[in-house]
């Protein structure tokens, strides 16, 4: 029983872990909307609109031979100045109109509105959805123009030749974008059933601390240590967080940004775990409870001594000081 508890209790981790990573999955990275917040904000940050506009100007300057330009277009008497126009120049001027560029509204309304609408399009061909011309068959993206062809003789009123249906019926219209792509089955596979893995890894992870707790000897101690699977699940998706944004290289500002930005709310959704779980711990643990009963008997005893008015000045103090600080 002892045995089956803690594999029960370990089991249900790893389920409660999946399951926060999972709903995070399907709210935010499979969310049109909260992905092209999340590029949006990943943009807006000083720093990624100036590594972009330090790259673009980087790699421009070299495909720029600005000094021929102004030698074949500057009259005698000016020539003197393309000597001056080198690639530090050229690559100053292209990193001043880049990050001039980057930073404006006009840019930052075409970007969202293109990335929202492509990462919805993705999104509706990893669903696998029949409206669609772009889709997933088997392993390979292809674009179907069949149902095109059908939309326009509905829309004028006519019937398909019988020449056109038999060449829709052998395959002709269907385009092959991407042939055997491995993964792409997949991923459609995934996207179009993440609600059904959500809610199994939710419900795994509910039986097992459940089962947990009944195979415990100890109820209330079963309890306590569900509460702190629940916390580990947290601490351990944070954990796995971390070591993820390690491997990011330094000089990927953007991607690093944008990773930062979607990973927050997996980072709220673990806090609340660890918040949830360490409740459930807290209240239902007896050696924890004898040790908060006890400091908090000390904590009274030391207040009495030292008199209620000067606690207050302490903690007056205290405040006044957060205050200052923040």
């Amino acid at each position: 029983m002892r045995l089956l508890h803690w594999i029960l209790l370990c089991l249900g981790v790893l389920l409660l872990l999946v399951a926060n990573v999972l709903f995070w999955v399907d709210r935010t990275l499979l969310d049109s909307d909260r992905f092209a917040d999340a590029v949006d904000e990943a943009m807006a940050k000083p720093e990624v609109q100036d590594r972009m506009a330090t790259v673009i100007s980087q790699e421009g300057a070299s495909e720029i031979d600005i000094q021929s330009r102004l030698k074949a277009r500057l009259p005698d008497e000016l020539q003197f100045l393309v000597p001056l126009a080198g690639d530090s120049v050229t690559e100053e001027l292209l990193y001043r109109v880049s990050l001039r560029v980057l930073s404006a509204d006009a840019t930052a309304d075409a970007r969202d509105e293109i990335v929202r609408n492509l990462h919805d399009q993705v999104i509706r061909t990893l669903e696998s959805d029949d409206d669609k011309a772009l889709k997933a068959e088997g392993n390979s993206l292809v674009l179907d123009l069949r149902p095109v062809v059908e939309r326009v003789f509905e829309r004028v009123g006519l019937p398909i030749p019988a020449r056109l249906q038999q060449a829709g019926a052998e395959g002709a219209g269907v385009i092959v974008l991407v042939d055997d792509n491995q993964g792409i089955g997949a991923a459609s596979f995934f996207v179009s059933n993440r609600t059904v893995f959500v809610v199994l890894a939710l419900l795994g992870a509910i039986a097992c601390l459940a089962g947990a707790v009944w195979f415990s000897r100890d109820r209330m101690r079963g309890l306590s240590h569900a509460g702190f699977a629940v916390a580990a699940a947290g601490v351990l998706t944070l954990l796995i967080v971390v070591i993820g944004n390690t491997f990011i290289p330094d000089e990927r500002v953007a991607l690093r940004e944008l990773v930062y930005s979607l990973e927050a709310s997996l980072r709220r959704e673990s806090v609340l775990l660890i918040v949830v779980g360490a409740v459930i711990a807290l209240g239902t643990d007896a050696g924890i409870r004898a040790n908060l009963a006890v400091a908090q008997r000390g904590i009274s005893a030391q207040v009495q001594r030292v008199g209620t008015g000067t606690s207050m000045l302490v903690a007056l103090g205290a405040v006044a000081l957060l205050l200052i600080v923040t």
